[in-house]
C-alpha cells in the first residue's frame, strides 16, 4: 500500500504543471514515515498563483487517491497529507480571497506568532454562518483536489502500476529514473534544464534528497516532502509555502541584523 500510496504523489505531481519538481520517491521507512515523496523546490515560494495552489493540493491528495484506485479504501497513513491540505485549502479560502463565495476578505481565527512557535488563539470576528461557509468551502476545495488527482491517476493507471512494481523492487527511484520511466514533468523547462546541465560541467554537485537515506547533514532545509505516516504526528512540518507572516518574520530578522 506505501509504494501505491508514493507512486500516487508522485504520478500526479509529475504530470501537473506548476507543482514542485519530483526529485526522489523511496519506500525506505524514515523515521515515523513509512515513505516519502522528494520534491525539489523552486526560487519562488513567496509569491504563488491560485492554479498552483490547487494542483498541490492535488497533488498531496495523490497518495490517497491511489489508494482509493487500487483497495477501495483509504488508509490510515493518509493523516499528514489531509492536515497539510485542509490548512492550505483553508488559507486560501479565509485568508488569500481565493473563494467566490466568501468574496476578498480576509478572516483570522488566530495570531501567528514565529518567534514562539505557535499560535494563540484569539476571540472570532465573524458570524457563525461565515464560519460555517468557510468550512464548506474548505470542503469544496479539498473534494475537487481529489477528484482531479484520481482522474488523473485512472488516465495513467498503466504508469501508476510501473512505478508502484518499480519501487517495490529498488525501493528508491530518483529523478533520471522516473525520466526514464515516465518521460519529461509537466514543469519541465528546457532552459532551466540546459542551464543545470552547465552547472554540472562545471563541476557542482548534483542535488541528492533524503529518498536515498543519506546523513541528515546532506539535506537542504529547503527541501518539500509529502510523506506518509503512522497514527502519530508528524514531527517536522515542511509546506514549502510561504506566507506573509513568514515574510514579516524574514524581514524583521534582516532589519534587526541590520541595525
Amino acid at each position: 500500500m506505501t509504494a501505491y500510496h508514493e507512486a500516487g504523489h508522485a504520478l500526479v505531481g509529475w504530470f501537473l504543471p506548476g507543482v514542485n519538481e519530483v526529485d526522489k520517491v523511496t519506500i525506505i521507512p524514515r523515521g515515523r514515515a513509512l515513505g516519502v515523496t522528494q520534491f525539489r523546490p523552486d526560487e519562488e515560494n513567496l509569491h504563488v498563483g491560485e492554479r498552483r495552489l490547487h494542483n498541490h493540493l492535488a497533488m498531496t491528495m495523490g497518495g490517497r487517491a491511489a489508494e482509493k484506485i487500487i483497495y477501495d479504501e483509504f488508509a490510515a497513513g493518509a493523516e499528514s497529507d489531509l492536515k497539510e491540505a485542509s490548512a492550505l485549502a483553508r488559507r486560501m479560502v479565509s485568508r488569500w480571497g481565493m473563494s467566490d463565495r466568501i468574496g476578498p476578505v480576509a478572516f483570522r481565527q488566530s495570531e501567528e506568532h514565529p518567534f514562539l512557535g505557535k499560535e494563540i488563539h484569539e476571540a472570532r470576528e465573524f458570524s457563525d454562518e461565515t464560519a460555517h461557509a468557510i468550512d464548506e468551502e474548505t470542503a469544496a476545495i479539498l473534494r475537487r483536489a481529489e477528484v482531479t488527482a484520481v482522474a488523473l491517476l485512472n488516465e495513467r493507471r498503466d504508469e501508476l502500476e510501473l512505478l508502484t512494481d518499480q519501487l517495490m523492487e529498488h525501493e528508491s527511484l530518483n529523478r533520471d529514473d522516473l525520466i526514464r520511466l515516465l518521460g519529461q514533468s509537466a514543469g519541465f523547462d528546457e532552459d532551466q534544464e540546459s542551464d543545470e546541465s552547465d552547472e554540472s560541467e562545471g563541476g557542482s554537485e548534483s542535488f541528492e534528497g533524503p529518498a536515498g537515506l543519506p546523513d541528515d547533514d546532506d539535506v537542504s532545509d529547503d527541501d518539500v516532502s509529502i510523506e506518509s505516516e503512522t497514527l502519530d504526528e508528524k514531527m517536522a512540518d515542511q509546506n514549502g509555502l510561504g506566507t506573509v507572516d513568514e515574510t514579516l518574520f524574514k524581514r524583521t530578522n534582516r532589519q534587526l541584523s541590520e541595525g
